[in-house]
């Protein structure tokens, strides 16, 4: 699997009803190499995120945020698909135009993990899981709660910040 086909299952599993749920079938039956590239390809874009200003701009729309709720918005923004992702990864701000940020559920927690449930379903083992390092700041500048609405004008003024 690569980096394409990753997008592409991201994308196709938001039209489910149950985008967690939709994504695990979707991966489902696919080979070993697949589903551990999938892993892989998952934690390399949710490392991508780990920054200051991602999660500034969602404080802004949720209202708040803590480390748990940081880490499942960052899940949440890779489920939103490529285009989305990489607009935010340049402009967080640019979330403002995201449909999906205005219904207030910010949180994809299921969507870790999907393709290690869908290895241990297809194939009755655990997946061997490749170990990595966490920083233990998030990149960038770290904001205060005076600074979000110079930071994030878009989303202060439609989040009401």
């Amino acid at each position: 699997m690569d980096i394409d086909e990753f997008w592409s299952l991201i994308e196709r599993s938001d039209s489910a009803p149950d985008q967690e749920e939709g994504l695990r079938a979707l991966l489902r039956g696919r080979s070993r190499e697949d589903l551990v590239d999938f892993e892989r390809i998952f934690a390399d874009q949710l490392a991508r995120t780990y920054r200051w200003d991602l999660w500034g701009a969602g404080y802004v729309i949720n209202g708040g945020m803590s480390d748990d709720s940081f880490d499942y918005f960052r899940y949440w923004l890779i489920g939103r698909g490529r285009e989305v992702f990489e607009r935010a990864l340049a402009d967080p701000d640019s979330l403002a135009d995201v449909p999906a940020a205005l219904e207030g559920d910010l949180e994809a927690e299921g969507l870790w993990g999907a393709g290690i449930e869908a290895y241990e379903q297809t194939y009755d083992e655990e997946m061997p899981i490749e170990e990595r390092e966490h920083p233990d700041e998030p990149a960038g500048e770290e904001w205060d709660d005076d600074d979000l609405d110079r930071l994030f004008p878009r989303l202060s003024a439609k989040f009401g910040q």
